[in-house]
């Protein structure tokens, strides 16, 4: 019979597997939906499904999913308490195939509500998924669990883009910035097909421990109470302490100063997932085809910083996580002062046909800004798998057992509240202006991580020693 970690161990692989899978499908639909349904919906590229909102209909969709997620996070604790977190994984994973279902012939009401209900559903899933991460993870394996779960999840973006590329690419022409209605359904149905195998992936993952009581006893730590398993009837029927357990955790110092980096990632979130990709696609000198391209690169950054970090991950337990961090930062102000130059200004809120040269601040050579797109796309996903990662590893410091399920809703929840934010702007705030509010919030959500992070570890024995603080 193997051995407790390696059980865990092959609980974070199917984990990875599982997310892989699912987020072939949903983080290449997300990417592409902006754009194809802007297509779809309007006149300039399909005369028969008019509507004058066109361009912003993806933007309203991840308003609406993460604004809906923003609420769910608060209520997710105690849900997955009473489901547990693999069902709760399966039925969050249900939800998005149910999304990228509804893009196969859109409706727009119908998109919507599909939207909302992913939205909610995700809570599930995220906080799920941190938890059991968490569950199946110690002081010592953290830094190497999330990074396998980073690596495996972002190399999601390579291969789903990679499909749509080559089946774009083959009758489109580099200037076209729409996407056929006949492509949108292939495109669509491959991709749920996708989700709806993650879905079934998720069915094989494996309790922590092998005696029997270990879901009960899961389920009673995450309700936060000392009560022993013959009790557990009476802690699942009060949900409500695993929200509460949130708003005390939200109000300790480490959580408040940690929230700022959240919302960070929220906000970079929305830039890279829909205001950077949109902007590929809208502009005439690029199009919709390498919109795919940029998204596989993404993931190629993403995966570049995921497996770094898993495989160094001991080196956080040595040296901490905040020069990561600070990398992570660089990084991304890097990325933000070359989409300043390659982009027009006017690009996440219409398409650009006209000559590059009125509005980015480069030449409008093709292959010279691809080749910078590209760039851009590597150094985009690098820098957020540094926050990111690092963020998993240090609530996984700080955050054991019964804590640990509340912290990760309050990461997703301030994340999905900036990405909301960001969603709800970007379809009419210039690409300058929003470049400039995600490098403010880069500076001081760095800040802030790596305050905690040296406050509470110190320079050395990060991960060994736990602040009495939080």
């Amino acid at each position: 019979m193997p051995s407790s970690d390696t059980n865990k161990f092959i609980n974070i692989l199917v984990l990875g597997f599982g997310f892989f899978s699912l987020f072939t499908a949903f983080q290449t639909s997300g990417l592409l939906q902006p754009t194809s349904l802007s297509s779809y919906f309007s006149k300039d590229c399909n005369a028969s499904h008019p509507l004058k909102y066109a361009d912003k209909i993806g933007y309203i969709n991840y308003f609406i999913i993460y604004g809906m997620l923003s609420v769910s996070n608060w209520v997710a604790a105690p849900i997955v308490a009473v489901l547990t977190p693999k069902w709760s994984m399966v039925i969050g994973a249900a939800a998005y195939c149910l999304f990228m279902g509804a893009l196969i012939h859109p409706i727009i009401y119908a998109v919507f509500i599909a939207a909302a209900v992913l939205g909610f559903a995700a809570g599930f899933l995220w906080t799920a998924q941190g938890n059991f991460l968490m569950m199946n993870s110690n002081d010592n394996t953290i830094g190497r669990n999330s990074g396998i779960f980073w690596f495996m999840l972002q190399l999601s973006l390579v291969f789903g883009n990679l499909f749509v590329f080559v089946y774009t690419h083959e009758t489109h022409t580099a200037s076209a910035t729409c996407i056929k209605p006949s492509q949108n359904t292939v495109i669509f149905i491959v991709l749920t097909a996708f989700g709806i195998a993650g879905t079934a992936i998720f069915l094989f993952l494996r309790p922590v421990k092998a005696e029997e009581d270990t879901m009960a006893e899961d389920t009673v730590s995450l309700l936060n109470t000392s009560k022993k398993i013959t009790q557990q009837p009476e802690a699942v029927s009060k949900p409500l302490v695993a929200m509460m357990n949130s708003f005390k955790l939200l109000l300790t110092p480490n959580m408040v100063l940690l929230a700022i980096c959240f919302f960070y990632t929220g906000l970079e979130l929305e830039l890279w997932s829909g205001v950077f990709v949109t902007c590929v696609g809208r502009t005439g000198t690029l199009g919709a085809t390498y919109l795919a391209l940029a998204g596989m690169f993404i993931g190629i950054g993403e995966i570049l910083g995921g497996g770094l970090f898993g495989v160094f991950g001991w080196l956080t337990s040595r040296y901490g996580r905040d020069p990561i961090v600070m990398l992570g930062m660089v990084i991304h102000l890097a990325t933000f002062l070359g989409m300043y130059y390659v982009f027009p200004g006017e690009c996440p809120i219409h398409r650009v046909d006209k000559d590059l040269s009125d509005g980015a601040l480069i030449d409008h050579n093709h292959t010279h800004q691809l080749i910078i797109v590209l760039v851009l796309a590597v150094m985009i996903g690098f820098g957020d798998s540094c926050y990111n990662t690092q963020i998993y590893s240090i609530l996984g410091g700080l955050y054991k057992d019964e804590k640990s399920a509340p912290a990760m809703a309050l990461f997703k929840f301030f994340q999905s509240i900036a990405a909301m934010v960001g969603f709800a702007y970007s379809g009419y705030i210039n690409l300058e202006w929003q470049l400039l509010i995600v490098a403010i919030m880069a500076v001081v959500g760095a800040s802030t991580f790596c305050y905690v992070e040296l406050t509470t570890f110190g320079r050395r024995g990060a991960g060994s020693r736990v602040s009495t603080n939080n």
